[in-house]
């Protein structure tokens, strides 16, 4: 549970996308950059290219990941060419480099003022729903776990429950003990007068048959 919450802090307290000019391929070009905490470098690229894919890009992998001819009516009628790099995790987590070519001119704040926020909001939308994504599979494990516990209780409530039933039977078992000794006592008292009456007229007998000569 606190490593839930934790997770949850962080994909608050998300860091915003940078501008950068980067090298790619050895061509500077200007780009957008943000950290996407926690995550894993693969899992990352993997659902990059499936964003490009959504905004119509032809995709290849190869020194970068490439969008060609992706389309967006909210950055514009013409299609334009993404350049992007997934770079190694680190502490703070994995870098996501994108560059937007708009033909002839990368995307930049200063250039396109209109164009750049709506670039932004995509990169940015795509790092919040992967750090969403992370706590979610983690509430996911979290959940598998919660339910792997609440089997276990159910099963140690069974258990109680079973050995206070064992503890009915034998209390019941152990009155009726009580009471089969008791009756057994009286049962041995009345034997032994039987016994000794038995016997006395024994000697009386045995006295009878010494008198008759």
């Amino acid at each position: 549970m606190l490593t839930l919450c934790s997770a949850m802090v962080k994909a608050q307290n998300y860091a915003p996308v940078e501008e950068q000019v980067v090298p790619m391929d050895g061509v500077p070009r200007n780009s957008l950059t943000i950290i996407i905490k926690d995550a894993k470098t693969e899992d990352i690229k993997k659902a990059w290219k499936k964003q490009l894919k959504d905004l119509k890009c032809k995709v290849s992998d190869k020194t970068f990941i490439f969008g060609d001819d992706c389309k967006d009516k909210e950055v514009g009628s013409n299609t334009f060419d993404i350049y992007s790099v997934v770079e190694e995790a680190t502490d703070k987590g994995v870098k996501l480099v994108v560059a937007f070519d708009l033909g002839g001119a990368y995307l930049s704040k200063a250039n396109h003022p209109d164009q750049y926020p709506i670039a932004e909001k995509i990169v940015y939308a795509f790092a919040v729903e992967q750090a969403r994504e992370l706590v979610r599979l983690e509430m996911e494990a979290t959940g598998k776990i919660l339910s792997g516990f609440e089997k276990e209780l159910a099963g140690l409530e069974k258990d109680k429950a079973g050995a206070e039933s064992n503890i009915v039977d034998y209390e019941k078992k152990i009155a009726e003990s009580k009471t089969a000794i008791e009756v057994n006592l009286g049962n041995q008292a009345n034997k032994l007068v039987e016994i000794n009456t038995t016997k006395a007229a024994l000697v009386e007998l045995e006295v009878r048959l010494n008198s008759i000569k």
